[in-house]
């Protein structure tokens, strides 16, 4: 059984080097709903399952974080939240929606801690 409720994600990155080499830590939300069509289903829990998509989701999550930040020059960070949440909704539409039928709905930058190791 797959449910047709929003589903609610957070998703924390640490560690993520600007441009100018400085670390930050974001936390980003999002909102996504599993397919509801017959075949799609089918595919998400024959091919992905729950487990695998927590797993996959959770590394291209990290991997468009880190490459956003790292084009980003520090003094821009909090500018550019509004831009970071657009571009991650994006690329995880194109990246699940077509193959498995999983549709983003909603992408907030929840945090942002500058040099967190400090």
């Amino acid at each position: 059984m797959v449910t047709k409720n929003i589903v609610n994600y957070d998703a924390p990155v640490k560690s993520c080097p600007t441009k100018d080499n400085a670390y930050v830590d974001i936390d980003i939300h999002f909102t996504f709903r599993l397919p509801s069509d017959e075949k799609m289903v089918k595919v998400f829990v024959y091919e992905l399952g729950a487990g695998r998509f927590d797993e996959y989701l959770a590394a291209e999550v990290e991997e468009c974080i880190r490459n956003f930040i790292n084009g980003v020059w520090l003094s821009q960070v909090y500018d550019l939240k509004s831009d970071m949440a657009t571009s991650m909704m994006q690329e995880l539409n194109r990246t699940f929606d077509g193959k498995f039928g999983i549709r983003f709905e909603q992408c907030t930058v929840t945090n942002v801690r500058v040099n967190p190791n400090l």
